[in-house]
């Protein structure tokens, strides 16, 4: 099953649209801008179907351009995937962080999930809930192109919590998004 989770916390992560100010992609920013123009908006959807499987996801978000280098953000995550046996549902808060080492190119990317999985067993209705937190550090590139943003990402758990959707794990998380600004 962490398997599963595991799985469907990759797809959700390949599609991310954010909209975004223009100050992001020429990395200035006038000293009077107002809190309104620093503040961006982001989230992540997808979905897959199987065989008897189906996975459905978004977590919509908002951040806050610190700096020019520095944006961070929450997110608010639902995720729900089914099997012939089980249906999952994933929720919970996602506080995201990323600082441009090299401005609009390379940056450190931090984020600290805390879902919450209920799984329950269609034939008995019977249900269970577990927290899963973890804290994912690791780096990212992003690409511009006029008012397009490409990025990509590859991070590692280093809480290692026992619960966490990664725990004991040797692979990388990589989140890929684009955003429009």
């Amino acid at each position: 099953m962490r398997f599963l989770i595991y799985m469907i916390a990759s797809i959700v992560s390949l599609f991310s649209v954010a909209q975004v100010s223009d100050t992001i992609a020429t990395g200035k920013t006038p000293r009077n801008k107002w809190w309104k123009d620093r503040i961006f908006f982001t989230g992540n959807i997808g979905m897959a179907f199987g065989a008897g499987y189906y996975f459905i996801g978004a977590d919509p978000g908002v951040g806050y351009m610190i700096t020019e280098r520095w944006h961070s953000g929450v997110q608010l995550a639902y995720y729900l995937a089914g099997d012939p046996v089980y249906t999952y549902r994933l929720t919970g808060p996602i506080v995201f962080s990323r600082f441009f080492v090299i401005p609009n190119v390379l940056f450190l990317a931090g984020q600290y999930e805390l879902l919450r999985s209920t799984i329950r067993q269609r034939s008995t209705q019977l249900k269970s809930s577990l927290w899963h937190p973890a804290l994912l550090l690791g780096l990212g590139m992003a690409s511009f192109s006029g008012n397009f943003m490409l990025f990509f990402q590859a991070m590692y758990d280093v809480l290692q919590h026992p619960n966490s959707l990664y725990y004991n794990t040797r692979y990388l998380v990589f989140r890929f998004g684009f955003a429009f600004y």
